[in-house]
């Protein structure tokens, strides 16, 4: 069975959403897809599943993996 990692998202104004707090959890292959994915357009964006609030992607300063 595959090992699963969630994510965490740091922003540029310092705010981080993730880890704990999230429920998604994605296989080494889906996060691979997914870093994929966000270079292809900054206007891409990221939903809290928390919050409900929606962040473009350019506004990520980084991803930590967690698992």
């Amino acid at each position: 069975m595959s090992k699963e990692y969630k994510m965490i998202y740091h922003f540029n104004d310092g705010e981080s959403w993730g880890g704990e707090t999230q429920t998604v959890s994605l296989t080494a292959e889906q996060v691979t897809f997914m870093l994929n994915h966000f270079q292809s357009s900054n206007n891409l964006e990221v939903e809290s599943k928390q919050t409900g609030e929606v962040r473009k992607v350019k506004d990520i300063k980084s991803i930590e993996l967690i698992f």
